[in-house]
């Protein structure tokens, strides 16, 4: 009978430590995988900034290209608009309206690129608070998995 528990005593042992082992490498398992997902994520956000940085760049240029036509616009209204010249003035009316016409379409492309620029902040924050949102998914991840490893160790 003696003989019987001490047999029975240590497969006991050896499945505890099996349970054990098995535990550890689960908790592996979950942290490779967290680490893994963590990686990914990183990975597209890193894209993501490099692709928004892009954006923001080519709206800064077109916004200066913008700037610089309406300029050159304004100041060749103006020159239209003091030109007293014995031309026919409906010629001169001609000009004028023509200039006023382009300067509108421009302020219009000006407007539309407002709301560009307005549009990228916008998906600026999204991705910001979308990156908040999966750190703290992280940390909490951590924290399970730090709170399971002690819960299985007592």
């Amino acid at each position: 009978m003696e003989e019987v528990m001490r047999t029975y005593v240590k497969q006991q042992e050896k499945l505890n430590s099996i349970l054990q082992k098995k535990q550890q490498l689960q908790m592996e398992v979950e942290m490779l995988s967290s680490s893994k997902a963590m990686k990914e994520l990183t990975e597209e956000q890193q894209s993501l900034q490099k692709e928004l940085e892009s954006l923001q760049n080519e709206h800064a240029q077109r916004m200066e290209e913008f700037y610089t036509e309406q300029r050159d616009l304004e100041k060749k209204l103006e020159q239209v608009m003091k030109q007293k010249c014995t031309c026919d003035s409906t010629l001169e009316k001609d000009k004028e309206a023509e200039y006023a016409a382009q300067l509108a379409e421009l302020r219009q492309r000006l407007d539309h690129a407002e709301a560009d620029r307005q549009e990228l902040q916008d998906e600026l924050r999204q991705e910001r608070e979308a990156r908040q949102k999966l750190e703290m998914m992280i940390k909490e991840l951590k924290l399970q998995i730090v709170k399971s490893s002690k819960t299985t160790k007592e």
